[in-house]
């Protein structure tokens, strides 16, 4: 039995920390190929003799291997999304028989943030309400109500807070604000926000529109919590502060990370959490994710995305490195 890795160790820091713990770690054989290597011939009839029920298969991220950059960089989203399922349709196809530790299926349907509520909810897992809205015309009957509401808008295959948005109606006043196409937010009143928003859903880009959970405030910062699901557990739960005017917690877009935080999170709220996150990742038949779960003021959990490359920069910086523990996993499966 053997390990068979998808990732170029030379293109994405992630995927030279995972090699560098194979070389640390691993007491098992192991293989590295390239996404590209899935759609070159000469690559292809090797890969076919490793495809057998003996062998585990790891998927790493695609985003940054140097001969997929400018597809994947600089396409449109809808363009990218169908080259990017290509390739994890052939990824499936050359590896048929390979037992996946996380397969194509399940990172597609994480990245759908629709299939993803869709998931959660037909296995009753509590996640905010979402909408899919195909034009802004079915937007438009909500926004020009009387009612107040606040919507979240985000890409339905968007990652690392790019292009999210937050929709407020108070008593007939517009606020949008948005970083969509943008690396800060930007905020529009009334019929510019209306103009922008349609402006943005006139893109080849699908958008959710998600219910907006109001976030506890702990060292009066908003937050959510980060888990990680590595072989079968929860291994790292670290907390993810934003600044209470921020619309998101991502890291990426200048959140913090903190493990301290956890304790002032009422212990059976967590616990809870940890089962919604333990569930959540059962639904998705993979055995590794990055679940983040999101608290109303009541500290009632909720499944708000499910990540099938959760980032490593708060656990490396809490002293914790997940590919060690996955690799120090796969040691008793694979000895």
């Amino acid at each position: 039995m053997s390990l068979i890795y998808i990732g170029d160790k030379h293109d994405d820091v992630r995927n030279k920390l995972y090699h560098d713990a194979l070389i640390k770690h691993a007491n098992f054989d192991y293989k590295l190929f390239s996404w590209f290597d899935m759609i070159n011939p000469g690559s292809v009839e090797l890969i076919k003799k490793f495809n057998h029920e003996n062998n585990f298969l790891r998927i790493a991220s695609p985003w940054y291997e140097e001969k997929l950059k400018p597809i994947l960089k600089n396409s449109s989203r809808n363009m990218t999304d169908k080259y990017y399922y290509y390739l994890l349709d052939k990824i499936d196809e050359n590896f048929s028989e390979t037992i996946k530790i996380n397969s194509p299926e399940s990172i597609k349907n994480m990245r759908d943030k629709k299939i993803t509520e869709e998931i959660l909810k037909d296995d009753c897992i509590p996640t905010p309400e979402s909408y899919k809205m195909k034009s802004y015309g079915c937007l438009e009957t909500i926004i020009d109500s009387p009612q107040t509401i606040e919507l979240i808008m985000k890409p339905k295959t968007g990652s690392m807070g790019s292009g999210i948005g937050l929709i407020n109606l108070n008593n007939g006043n517009l606020n949008f604000e948005t970083n969509y196409n943008s690396d800060n937010f930007s905020t529009y009143n009334d019929e510019k926000a209306k103009q922008k928003i349609e402006e943005i859903m006139k893109t080849e880009t699908e958008f959710i529109f998600q219910q907006y959970i109001n976030l506890p405030i702990i060292d009066n910062k908003k937050f959510d919590v980060r888990m990680l699901y590595i072989m079968d557990d929860i291994e790292f739960i670290y907390a993810r502060m934003a600044e209470q005017s921020s619309i998101c917690t991502n890291i990426s877009k200048g959140a913090t990370d903190s493990v301290k935080v956890l304790n002032k999170i009422p212990k059976t709220k967590l616990k809870e959490a940890e089962e919604l996150a333990r569930s959540a990742t059962n639904s998705f038949n993979t055995k590794i994710a990055g679940v983040d779960i999101i608290f109303d003021k009541e500290f009632n959990p909720y499944v708000l995305e499910m990540n099938a490359f959760p980032g490593v920069i708060g656990p490396l910086k809490n002293n914790f490195n997940p590919y060690e523990v996955e690799i120090e996993k796969l040691n008793e499966i694979l000895k």
